[in-house]
């Protein structure tokens, strides 16, 4: 894999850079995009779109800070818990 960047580092430094990249994009955009289907969703009138992928990222955020690692694992208990779900809000 090669990258093109103009950043001048260390081979040790440019690949914390890149590992921290792909931290981003594997913790973020792919639990996104493939557990909570944002790339699928089909909303297209107004600002809809970027609306709901913002209520997604704050879903994400509220799982984490719950101290859920597993999304897909926090979906369903949040999901067959809405008092505790309702707690995470408040």
């Amino acid at each position: 894999m090669f990258y093109i960047s103009s950043h001048t580092a260390s081979a040790e430094a440019f690949a914390r850079i890149v590992r921290g990249h792909w931290q981003v994009e594997n913790g973020l955009h792919w639990v996104k995009d493939v557990v909570q289907g944002d790339d699928a969703c089909t909303t297209k009138a107004g600002n809809a779109p970027e609306n709901l992928s913002l209520l997604r990222s704050l879903a994400l955020t509220l799982y984490r800070l719950s101290g859920e690692y597993s999304i897909k694992r926090a979906l369903r208990r949040f999901a067959h818990d809405l008092p505790r779900l309702i707690q995470l809000l408040v």
